[in-house]
């Protein structure tokens, strides 16, 4: 292996790769452009809904219902709620599933006598489960119903001489102990880990087809085993470019994350709690790097093995599946739940690193198990790389 013929290929092939406008536009900057649009669009849309859930709830009564009775009574009880309009309709079901009204209330013909009476009678909603705003306008709906349910509830007990107290035998305090934990968003411990892991397994790919099965392809690469450098020096320079160009592609698509996140602070959940300890920080950025590095190694193993760039492109295809299973598998997996094994798995120990680094649950040991399996397997892919490099019959299968 010689330095300098590695920094030839090095430079060479950055070169090229910097040089097609195109290709560095569509690897690098395009998804960066595409993850702002997105999350500026599903930011809105979260908003719009949110607003819309807040501000603008319909409620009838069904057609048998409709008395002046049951009217005023409905009115009475969510005047407060200026959220929430009463209107009737000649047809009730249909407003319903036109979504003209989100939630209708069947109401006994004989309740003021039983109200009168201080006997029971049924208040039945229906609403349509496969609208999004009916499903959600629910909730809210009862809450203020048995608000007004235990108003009438204390007014009988006055009535009687009674203390309205007895309804309450005791009282339930909540009381959240996030910030004096230091713990981070919760959201963030989902999304974030998931996000990172599947960027590292693609970043690499667009640069990991080209270098070899491209080269292949374009029948550039048997002239450039012919020149002064080695193999080894030849596979190390391109296995840098594919790290080089995976970490401009990674650091592009968390540029877009903090810009969206700007856009939209409330999209990821709150971070007043979130206290990041630097030394698992440090820590997880160097796993990530080093995983960044065994992606590579696989990639550009796939990249040899292959006979050309289509089928290069479905092997590595194949690598964001497998970076996905353990993501989304370890999705709402909580940091004192994760087992001791997870930080030597692959892949998985990046993932629970991360979701370690953003809690208040620091544990270094466990970091650096994670960091000293990940560097083992950056040694065994470049290893494995070097191997299927050196052999005529895969080098040369096309």
């Amino acid at each position: 292996m010689n330095l300098k013929h590695i920094k030839i290929i090095l430079k060479k092939e950055l070169t090229d790769f910097l040089r097609d406008k195109r290709t560095l536009f569509s690897s690098i900057f395009l998804p960066a452009i595409i993850l702002i649009v997105l999350f500026y669009f599903l930011g809105n849309s979260s908003d719009n809904f949110e607003n819309d859930m807040k501000e603008n709830i319909k409620i009838s009564l069904t057609k048998d219902s409709q008395t002046k009775e049951s009217e005023d009574f409905l009115k009475e009880q969510f005047k407060d709620a200026k959220n929430i309009k009463v209107k009737n309709f000649d047809d009730p079901n249909q407003a319903l599933k036109d979504e003209k009204v989100n939630i209708l209330i069947e109401i006994e013909n004989d309740f003021t006598q039983k109200l009168d009476s201080t006997k029971p009678f049924k208040v039945k909603l229906l609403y349509d489960e496969s609208k999004l705003k009916s499903s959600g306008s629910l909730n809210l709906v009862i809450s203020i119903l048995e608000n007004s349910k235990k108003q009438i509830a204390s007014e009988r007990l006055v009535e009687l001489e009674q203390n309205p107290d007895i309804l309450d035998p005791f009282v339930i305090d909540q009381k959240d102990m996030s910030k004096e934990n230091k713990s981070g968003s919760s959201v963030l411990t989902m999304i974030i880990p998931m996000l990172l892991t599947i960027l590292l397994a693609q970043s690499g790919i667009a640069a990991a087809t080209d270098l070899v099965a491209g080269e292949k392809e374009r029948n550039t690469f048997e002239s450039l085993l012919t020149t002064k450098a080695s193999r080894l020096s030849i596979l190390i320079g391109k296995y840098f470019t594919i790290i080089i160009l995976s970490f401009l592609t990674v650091t592009s698509s968390l540029v877009a994350y903090v810009i969206s996140f700007k856009m939209n602070p409330g999209m990821l959940g709150s971070t007043e709690s979130i206290s990041l300890d630097p030394i698992a920080i440090l820590l997880t950025i160097l796993i990530m790097i080093a995983l960044g590095c065994t992606f590579s190694g696989i990639s550009i193993t796939l990249s040899t093995y292959a006979k050309s760039f289509k089928e290069a492109q479905t092997y590595l295809g194949f690598l964001i599946i497998v970076s996905m299973i353990p993501a989304y598998a370890t999705m709402f997996m909580q940091v004192s739940s994760i087992k001791v094994y997870m930080y030597f798995v692959p892949i998985l120990n990046t993932i629970v690193s991360i979701k370690m680094a953003l809690s208040s649950n620091i544990n270094y040991l466990y970091l650096f198990f994670a960091l000293i399996s990940t560097l083992v397997y950056v040694v065994l892919t470049l290893t494995i790389a070097v191997k299927m490099f050196n052999k005529e019959k895969v080098l040369f299968r096309n």
